[in-house]
């Protein structure tokens, strides 16, 4: 937390591998895998779990997380993350050889906005069945003019972040105009997507946060045995499954690569590969 200098950082970070609850075949709450805090001052945190089995309907073979705050000697502030899922099967229907998040944050040591990265963040091996699925990822969507120097002003305000989820959640709302009478789901969410859906000036400054995804897409090589939308996958007998989802809020960056909405037969919510990261220099 102290360098040495006349201001003092208090480092954030957090992350998880895996959580959430099942409803149906049976109730159970999916103690969170692998979960890691920074302390203010910085430092070091990991946590890993192997062979992380519920009944035969989630397995993850590895799974870890770390966490990382100091100080550089030019006296920025550098913090890390990191999440990652290894040799994942969802109701043997979702398989990933790998989901990784990694992101990293620099507060200057005269200022207060960050440079932040999402470089190593990665899907590798990902398929649904017995087709294979391509994530197409956008690790620059938070990247604010010249790499070299530190933003002027929050993300939360940058213009060219709040134009991508723009348009972002316009695409989503006109891939899903022939989709809308799937079980009432793509209905509802192209009501939330249209008209610039979640992410308008306004609707941005009632919540304080911008809603929107590092996954411009989801390409399938092969017949696929559901639909794709933007970042959603949507497979009958099953749910969906969200990819890649990001919050930037004021200062702080929460990245959840997999988002379960599990429906019949088995029932349940579950999130995977989460982690955030902030800080707050003074004065």
């Amino acid at each position: 937390m102290d360098n040495g200098s006349k201001r003092t950082h208090y480092f954030h970070a957090y992350a998880d591998a895996f959580g959430g609850r099942l409803y149906q075949p049976f109730e159970q709450v999916l103690t969170s895998v692998a979960p890691t805090s920074l302390p203010v001052v910085g430092g070091y945190g990991s946590a890993r779990q192997e062979d992380f089995r519920v009944g035969e309907l989630i397995s993850i073979d590895k799974a870890y997380t770390q966490v990382a705050g100091s100080t550089t000697a030019s006296g920025s502030f550098l913090t890390l993350v990191t999440s990652v899922l290894e040799g994942v099967n969802i109701d043997n229907i979702f398989f990933a050889d790998r989901i990784a998040l990694q992101m990293s944050t620099d507060h200057p040591a005269s200022g207060y906005f960050p440079k932040v990265s999402f470089v190593g963040t990665h899907f590798r091996g990902v398929r649904v069945g017995s087709c294979e699925l391509e994530p197409e990822l956008n690790l620059g969507i938070c990247d604010q003019g010249d790499p070299r120097k530190y933003p002027s002003a929050s993300c939360l305000f940058d213009e060219g972040l709040r134009a991508y989820a723009r348009e972002q959640s316009h695409k989503l709302a006109a891939s899903l105009d022939g989709l809308r009478d799937t079980a009432g789901f793509f209905e509802r969410f192209h009501e939330l997507h249209s008209n610039g859906g979640p992410n308008t000036n306004e609707k941005i400054a009632e919540r304080g946060n911008i809603a929107c995804s590092v996954v411009v897409g989801i390409s399938a090589k092969g017949r696929f045995p559901g639909t794709i939308v933007g970042n959603v996958i949507e497979i009958p007998a099953f749910g969906r499954i969200h990819l890649g989802e990001l919050l930037v809020e004021h200062g702080s960056f929460d990245l959840t690569m997999i988002r379960l909405e599990m429906g019949c037969p088995t029932t349940g919510h579950g999130s995977g590969g989460h982690g955030g990261i902030n800080g707050s220099t003074v004065p």
